[in-house]
This record gives C-alpha cells, sequence and structure tokens, in this order.
C-alpha cells in the first residue's frame, strides 16, 4: 500500500510521512484462525471496525489529505464496484485519519 501511495502520489506522501498499521480480516462468518504467531493483528470484520475506530493516529490527517488517500486507493480498484464504499469511507471517524504519519 504505501509504495502505490508513493507512486501515485509523492508529494502526499512526502508532506505526510504515512504511517500504515495492516491488520488481516476473515470475513467469511465460519473462518477461524489462530493469529497468536502473526506479525499483524487478524480480525473478524466486528473487531477491525473497532480497531479501527479506536486507533490513535500518531498524526491526524487534514480532511484533504484523508479524501486523497480515499480516491487514490479507489483508484486502484479494478472496477467501481467500491465506489459506494469508499464514498462511505470519507465519513468515518470525522475528523480521525485512515491512515498517519510516524
Amino acid at each position: 500500500m504505501r509504495q502505490y501511495l508513493e507512486r501515485a502520489d509523492p508529494g502526499l506522501c512526502s508532506r505526510t510521512q504515512l504511517w500504515i498499521h495492516g491488520l488481516i480480516v476473515f470475513a467469511h462468518p465460519r473462518s477461524s484462525v489462530d493469529g497468536k504467531y502473526s506479525p499483524v493483528p487478524a480480525l473478524s470484520p466486528e473487531g477491525a471496525v473497532t480497531a479501527i475506530v479506536h486507533a490513535v493516529p500518531r498524526r491526524l490527517l487534514s480532511r484533504a489529505e484523508q479524501e486523497r488517500i480515499v480516491d487514490l486507493m479507489a483508484a486502484a480498484q479494478p472496477s467501481n464496484e467500491l465506489e459506494g464504499y469508499t464514498r462511505g469511507l470519507r465519513n468515518v471517524g470525522g475528523s480521525r485519519s485512515a491512515a498517519t504519519e510516524s
């Protein structure tokens, strides 16, 4: 993700020094995983929502920076299937960031 964002908008990345926190989400209701040795959290969809909502960013991104990142991620999709979803992301967490800097 970091490499894509750096290629897609180097100026944004140099201004914000994006910090990306990864996690794995198993969306199927019958999926299970033993993630105790995983270097990234393995969560249910509900656990992912909780983790994102309660994340404390190292630096808040401006609304414009957040929207630019959402637009870049939407542009990377092979189709517009996620258009409504990415539009909804702009409203998640108010002024909280989807990505933060280190």
